[in-house]
């Protein structure tokens, strides 16, 4: 049928495009092979959390896993320049695991690689699963932290239902009101201002007294490392300038 497409569509001096959603099991070299050289804007593969998760709600008919296979195919069309989404729907069973997902993907190479869309589970009358599905409420509330290693309690905020940002002034302006020019420390340091006073978490709870980044003591390879990643990004963009 595609095939059948692009051939009324280049007939008719029109411009068509496609997507696919799958659960990308079947996703064979030939496929991708035969993707590529079709006007496709994006390929759509579920994946509903880690293997542990995706494994039990998306099993072969045996009973046998599919994540990993899956995920191979994933990585190959990745290589093969396809852009992927990742559909990943969210229960009360794998909520707490999504996290793990993303540590998957970083680990082998496909983080900022592929799009990560969260889809909450609707439950029907030929597949009633309302004791497991999330409100839209559960889904979009969330708590604010300027810092991706602190702890619920430290929070400077949350998401409301109606999407605006509710602040916790005091503990926010800890953060945003920092003046690097009030630390002792920092007075005759030849980084400031471009570490702005070091570590805000380390100040933030106040346990310690080095609160310098780890890249003041090799700036040379940090910045080297901010050009290999500003060099990855164009190119994962498709960008060769």
């Amino acid at each position: 049928m595609n095939d059948k497409f692009m051939f009324m569509a280049q007939s008719s001096n029109i411009e068509y495009r496609h997507s696919i959603t799958t659960n990308g099991y079947l996703l064979s070299q030939e496929i991708i092979e035969y993707l590529k050289t079709t006007p496709l804007s994006l390929l759509t593969i579920t994946l509903d959390g880690p293997s542990e998760t995706h494994d039990i709600c998306r099993p072969l008919k045996s009973g046998a896993p599919t994540f990993w296979t899956i995920f191979r195919n994933i990585k190959e069309a990745v290589t093969a320049g396809i852009k992927i989404a990742l559909r990943v729907n969210v229960t009360t069973c794998n909520m707490n695991q999504i996290h793990t997902l993303y540590d998957i993907l970083e680990s082998h190479g496909l983080k900022n690689k592929v799009e990560v869309n969260l889809q909450p589970v609707v439950s029907s009358s030929a597949n009633p699963c309302q004791e497991y599905c999330l409100s839209g409420a559960d889904l979009a509330q969330g708590n604010l932290y300027c810092c991706g290693q602190m702890f619920e309690s430290d929070a400077v905020g949350k998401i409301a239902d109606d999407g605006l940002i509710e602040l916790d002034p005091q503990k926010n302006d800890r953060w945003v009101k920092k003046n690097p020019l009030e630390f002792p420390e920092c007075h005759e340091c030849a980084l400031l201002p471009i570490c702005m006073g070091g570590c805000n978490m380390k100040r933030f709870l106040g346990n310690g007294t080095d609160y310098c980044l780890d890249w003041r003591h090799d700036l040379r390879g940090f910045l080297e490392v901010l050009v290999l990643n500003e060099e990855n990004i164009r190119l994962t963009q498709g960008d060769s300038n």
